[in-house]
């Protein structure tokens, strides 16, 4: 203190135990401990932040990390667990968890039936339902428009996408002009294009079809381009993709072999690919959601750079997170069970950590999430118009009052 330090770091190395402080904003090694004494140091630091870490490696298996997790609670009477690397491995882990009434943070999305969810689960990069939720705010609609459609693929992944997509469609009265899947193992997925183009039922626009038809024939020798029979039915004013980066990469090409250009097509997390990024100048109107990390300069990114001369990976910052929100649910208090932790997780009203903030909505924790550009292989954040969306709710207020009014009507009559 003295020295006027404002950080102390204790860092392992290979050679040994490095103790620097910051001084002035610098870095200064000051002393350096024998490697035997480390584990003397950790439980000595335990013991005094008044907090045990018990670590186990479930070998990338959902089985394993549902028999560590029971371990974990049944065995070391832990009331937390960070879990879940993998969307599988955390599914189970986080119901063997939720069986236990234990507060489970993961950190992969969870892809299960929005009622099998709730107040002790987490998603660290932001769950199906804070995705949704996002692309039906008023300001995404205001945007973008009030017709949407969804192409997903055929796994459980997918249908937890479609099942909210398509409940909070109905809740806020958004037109689905269309509902197609994918097979996700397939590496062509023009059929599926089809369909959301409206391609797939000639039937239906069989007139259309025969005039096309004839007028191609007649031209069918002056040209050797591809010839596209009808044109695309574009009903809707996006369509939500939640795609991997492979296999956007297989549909998104599709739109323009079928003629359909200039689309708002909209992506998860995952989007926030070098594979798409690189790819994006050639690809169209891109859009995701997920974290804004360029807001997340904090301490922890300048010490992660000072150390390992790189900034940190999406992966590290959510393991940072999921420790300050353990970190800012126990500080200054003193559980004595699970039930009391358990009535301080519902009465806060947000968690907060450096990729977002969390509230709890509907009985579930909703990541505040950033809607994002792919352009030109950079990411940028989405901008919106203020007079837009208050033209919107406008517009919005004016239909709800003209809905109660017919509705009051109809009651007197």
């Amino acid at each position: 203190m003295k020295l006027g330090t404002s950080d102390i770091h204790i860092e392992a190395e290979e050679s040994g135990i490095k103790v620097r402080l910051r001084v002035d904003g610098v870095l200064q090694e000051v002393a350096e401990i024998e490697k035997e004494k480390w584990k003397k140091i950790i439980s000595r630091m335990k013991l005094l932040a008044k907090v045990k870490l018990n670590i186990k490696d479930t070998k990338g298996s959902g089985a394993v990390g549902a028999y560590r997790v029971r371990e974990l609670i049944e065995k070391h009477f832990v009331s937390v667990v960070i879990g879940g690397l993998f969307s599988a491995e955390a599914t189970k882990e986080y119901l063997e968890a939720r069986k236990h009434g234990v507060f489970f943070i993961s950190l992969s999305q969870i892809y299960l039936p929005k009622d099998q969810k709730d107040h002790l689960l987490l998603e660290v990069p932001g769950s199906v339902e804070s995705q949704v939720a996002r692309i039906f705010s008023d300001e995404m609609i205001a945007k973008f428009g009030k017709r949407g459609a969804i192409i997903y693929p055929k796994s459980n992944r997918g249908q937890a996408y479609l099942d909210e997509f398509w409940r909070k469609a109905k809740l806020q009265n958004i037109d689905v002009t269309g509902i197609h899947s994918y097979d996700k193992n397939s590496t062509d997925h023009r059929q599926a294009v089809e369909k959301v183009l409206g391609l797939k039922f000639k039937r239906e626009r069989k007139e259309e079809l025969e005039i096309i038809s004839k007028i191609h024939s007649l031209e069918k020798f002056r040209s050797t381009r591809r010839i596209q029979q009808l044109k695309p039915q574009i009903d809707f004013d996006w369509i939500f993709m939640p795609a991997f980066p492979n296999e956007a990469m297989q549909l998104i090409p599709s739109f323009s072999y079928y003629d359909a250009f200039n689309l708002n097509l909209i992506g998860g997390p995952s989007w926030r690919s070098k594979m798409l990024s690189k790819e994006s100048y050639k690809l169209g109107k891109l859009y995701f959601i997920g974290d804004n990390v360029k807001t997340a300069e904090t301490s922890f990114t300048d010490n992660f750079i000072e150390r390992y001369k790189k900034r940190p990976r999406l992966i590290e910052m959510m393991g940072y997170d999921s420790y300050q929100i353990i970190n800012s649910l126990i500080a200054d208090n003193n559980y004595e069970t699970r039930d009391e932790l358990d009535s301080a997780i519902r009465s806060k009203d947000f968690l907060s950590g450096i990729t977002g903030k969390w509230s709890l909505e509907e009985g579930i924790w909703i990541k505040d999430m950033s809607p994002l550009k792919l352009r030109r292989g950079a990411i940028q954040k989405v901008q919106f118009d203020p007079e837009e969306l208050k033209k919107y709710r406008e517009s919005e207020e004016e239909k709800q009052e003209a809905k109660n009014q017919s509705d009051l009507e109809l009651e007197q009559v």
